[in-house]
């Protein structure tokens, strides 16, 4: 794990999150398909005011909210299901 304390914001956390998820390779940090990731990534702060830019929809305060990214099955059924347990 790669984290900050600061604070704020900054560039040089993100720089050295990839150079630990490059350095995973060796650890197996692949699936089974070499051209399919496995899940690992970086978690970032939240992006209020990008966020509050794009929604159609009025965003509650800072902290008083949270995001995520949801992968849906193909089937639509199944999608309508997930999405409506989401």
């Amino acid at each position: 794990m790669v984290a900050t304390l600061r604070g704020h914001a900054g560039h040089d956390i993100v720089e050295h999150a990839l150079i630990a998820l490059r350095n995973l390779d060796h650890r197996g940090a692949t699936g089974a398909d070499p051209l399919v990731g496995d899940g690992a990534g970086i978690l970032m702060q939240v992006p209020d005011a990008f966020l509050r830019a794009v929604t159609g929809f009025e965003v509650p305060a800072p902290g008083a909210y949270a995001v995520g990214t949801a992968f849906l099955p193909v089937d639509a059924a199944e999608r309508a299901t997930t999405v409506r347990r989401i």
